[in-house]
């Protein structure tokens, strides 16, 4: 969503891009906080604080140090040479966790 927010061309086209990106952050925020849960709960794991608690500080330093890390990046090679880093990477995640989950639902049948 991020490249189409960047084609905005006026305040309210802003918006409402950003608004539409932020319901495709919440569908994908949302559930990781459940998905935690079940994860921790299917490790046999008595507690759910730790989790938790390692959950948010990778969150919160992912936060602290993201924007600092793609700001320069971003002063020293510019938007499209790191859309084209990126790019690659996030569809090889997303395939690498669509494969994780097909084995958890295959291991359920």
């Amino acid at each position: 969503m991020l490249p189409i927010l960047s084609q905005s061309w006026s305040f309210l086209s802003a918006v409402g891009l950003y608004v539409i990106g932020a319901l495709a952050i919440a569908t994908m925020i949302t559930p990781s906080l459940t998905y935690m849960a079940e994860a921790t709960a299917s490790a046999g794991s008595p507690s759910f604080g730790v989790a938790y608690g390692l959950y948010n500080v990778a969150w919160a330093v992912g936060l602290l140090i993201g924007p600092a890390i793609g700001g320069y990046l971003y002063e020293r090679m510019g938007f499209t040479t790191l859309t084209l880093i990126w790019a690659p990477a996030v569809v090889l995640a997303a395939l690498a966790l669509s494969r994780v989950e097909s084995r958890r639902a295959d291991r359920r049948r």
